[in-house]
């Protein structure tokens, strides 16, 4: 069975499922908006109510799809890989911004780098 999709349940609804490994078959994935509000937290976002249900019903339909690309036969079918293609361009330099401008467009600057928020606790 392919597994394509990262187990995002507790460990007791995993042994409830018999899933092992860490990973949903998209059939296996029932979509809700606790789910959803589950993945969101995991992001550090919040949603609305209303956000979550539009959010469950997109993420149902992608499921939905992932669903019947796994059912398409590939027997015989050659993998294809990109590692002998030719580049689309040359990979040159250009022109780059300016040190000067660029901190002057950032909204904070310490010590001539550009200050971002804390992302990631210690």
């Amino acid at each position: 069975m392919h597994r394509i999709l990262p187990l995002l349940c507790s460990g007791a609804e995993r042994a409830h499922r018999g899933l092992v490994g860490g990973w949903y078959h998209p059939r296996d994935v029932a979509v809700s908006t606790g789910l959803c509000h589950e993945l969101a937290a995991l992001a550090r976002l919040s949603l609305s109510a209303a956000e979550a249900d539009l959010f469950a019903g997109q993420l149902a339909g992608i499921l939905q799809y992932l669903q019947q690309l796994q059912e398409v036969d590939i027997e015989g079918v050659d993998a294809m890989t990109l590692h002998n293609a030719p580049a689309l361009r040359a990979d040159l330099p250009g022109p780059v911004l300016d040190r000067d401008v660029a901190l002057a467009a950032a909204p904070a600057v310490r010590a001539g780098h550009v200050v971002v928020p804390k992302f990631k606790e210690d």
